[in-house]
């Protein structure tokens, strides 16, 4: 009970952490916004380059090792991608961001119980930002 309390603490704290990075998105401060995405690679434990040089099938099996809770880290990872895509200002680096996400974020609609109109609208979003670019 214990364990699971505190994941769920975990979760909850990642996605204010998501939505304090939004936020400073919205109102410019992406600098700030950069060192706040920095800081929650560094909670998952790896940087943002090994989420970019790693392909999708290997970082899913990385995600997938974290046991119980993987399905929602698959879906944290997927969301900080996009908040990375945001602010990167280089287009290469922002399409694979944009793309990892994506895939994560369907790979999670995909194997959860849970539907989302707000998920599946941010995914149209997503993917209408990557053919833009």
């Amino acid at each position: 009970m214990f364990k699971k309390d505190y994941l769920l603490r975990m979760v909850q704290f990642f996605f204010d952490a998501l939505r304090k990075i939004l936020n400073n998105i919205e109102k410019g401060e992406v600098n700030i916004a950069t060192d706040q995405i920095g800081q929650l690679y560094e909670l998952l434990g790896e940087s943002s380059d090994f989420f970019l040089n790693t392909d999708i099938d290997k970082l899913l099996d990385f995600l997938k090792g974290e046991g119980d809770n993987a399905l929602k880290k698959v879906s944290m990872v997927g969301e900080l991608l996009y908040l990375d895509s945001l602010v990167k200002e280089n287009t290469e680096s922002k399409k694979l961001f944009l793309k990892k996400a994506i895939l994560l974020l369907e790979y999670y609609l995909s194997n959860s119980n849970e539907y989302s109109f707000e998920l599946n609208g941010k995914l149209l979003k997503m993917k209408k930002e990557l053919n833009y670019l």
